[in-house]
């Protein structure tokens, strides 16, 4: 029998998106899947939006009452047992043909995880507005075997974006590697969901799968979780993470928006709960110092105060200031380093085959058409339709 496939869609308030989304789900071609929109008791059309479509494999379900993110993210969870389950964000998408390919991966790989390189596509309204209306993807085939653990240790060192793991987020998890890794009654034991994910599902894991050509565009629109915590706009206020929660900052750590101690607040809760992780350690000198490091310039005042807060938090030697934090310019050779690693980020990614496309050029202005654009350049690629050689069979097998 087929495996099940559960895609959950958490979701407040931003049904201008969430149709796209939802469109992207329906468009796969297979019975065995199902669609849960969760709705955290949103305020707009988002019922009469998933209500809108005819498909008998979609349902909505509602919170009853608000939620964290974590919450909403973990009551979603609440309504599957069994298959592969995946959390869609309200503004994300799917590629065309993604569980035609992942059924593929399983079959071969017979793993309990698969999940792909990142996409990006920046809606219209996202606030970067200097990469309005983008898709970043990778054109590269093929599928790897990935250790969890060694991959893992990688992003606890800060040499790969947590992206790479086998999250729900990101990726299709069985549910019995959820249930392994849930814990008091809980799986999302964290305020960071996608990330804790992650890291969670590689106490659990030996291996996954990970395939190049992604299967789903991670959308950043106005309303993006992500673009409001990382904004500019918001370094002097309240975030998602500070609001009030279900769910603490982990004791050993201080709150920050800045990634590094993000990452790190995920890792440590993970830790608390899943056996496995006990002999992985992110040492708070490791944490500060990455901080520091690949802080941007706009936020790097917070990130100093925050990191002087951590080390008197354990005793450390206090080398930053913390006093008038938010007027503190970032040092040269700080800045240095973290050009030296973007520029290294970005070999690396050309040779992962990500291309940076401009949607303009093609008409593209919502994360459906991003997807189906994504997918069609993956199959030019995948085809050979550039190689001269290639070119060249084709015309002479016309002749």
């Amino acid at each position: 029998m087929a495996s099940k496939f559960t895609i959950l869609i958490p979701t407040r308030n931003r049904c201008a998106t969430l149709r796209y989304t939802i469109a992207t789900c329906l468009a796969q071609q297979d019975d065995n899947l199902k669609v849960i929109v969760s709705d955290n008791v949103s305020s707009d059309k988002t019922r009469d939006v998933v209500e809108s479509f005819s498909d008998r494999r979609l349902q909505y379900v509602c919170t009853g009452k608000p939620l964290s993110m974590s919450g909403n993210f973990e009551f979603s969870l609440s309504k599957v047992s069994e298959g592969f389950v995946m959390h869609l964000g309200d503004d994300d998408g799917l590629v065309p043909d993604t569980l035609k390919r992942v059924r593929q991966t399983l079959a071969r790989e017979r793993t309990k995880a698969v999940t792909s390189s990142q996409a990006i596509y920046y809606w219209p309204s996202t606030m970067d507005t200097k990469s309005a209306n983008t898709l970043v993807c990778s054109i590269k085939s093929g599928i790897e075997r990935r250790s969890a653990k060694k991959f893992l240790k990688k992003v606890l060192n800060y040499q790969l974006p947590y992206s790479v793991l086998p999250s729900t987020y990101n990726g299709f998890v069985h549910h019995d590697v959820i249930a392994a890794a849930t814990s008091n009654g809980r799986y999302f034991n964290s305020s960071i969901p996608d990330c804790y994910s992650g890291i969670v599902n590689c106490g659990i894991l030996d291996s996954y799968a990970y395939e190049n050509a992604p299967f789903l565009i991670s959308g950043l629109s106005g309303k993006s979780n992500g673009s409001q915590v990382f904004s500019p706009s918001n370094a002097d206020g309240a975030t998602l993470y500070e609001r009030p929660d279900d769910l603490i900052l982990h004791p050993a750590l201080v709150y920050c928006p800045a990634l590094e101690i993000i990452v790190a607040q995920a890792f440590y809760h993970a830790r608390d709960h899943v056996p496995a992780l006990k002999s992985f350690d992110m040492p708070i000198e490791r944490i500060c110092a990455a901080a520091l490091r690949d802080s941007p310039k706009w936020m790097y005042g917070l990130v100093t105060k925050a990191v002087a807060d951590l080390r008197a938090k354990h005793g450390l030697e206090i080398s930053v200031s913390n006093r008038g934090a938010n007027n503190l310019s970032k040092p040269a050779i700080l800045e240095a380093q973290s050009a030296f690693r973007r520029l290294l980020r970005g070999v690396r990614r050309m040779a992962e085959g990500y291309r940076v496309v401009d949607c303009r050029d093609f008409g593209v202005d919502n994360v459906q058409d991003a997807a189906r654009l994504a997918h069609f350049l993956a199959s030019y690629a995948a085809h050979n339709y550039q190689g001269t050689a290639a070119r060249a069979r084709r015309w002479v097998s016309r002749l």
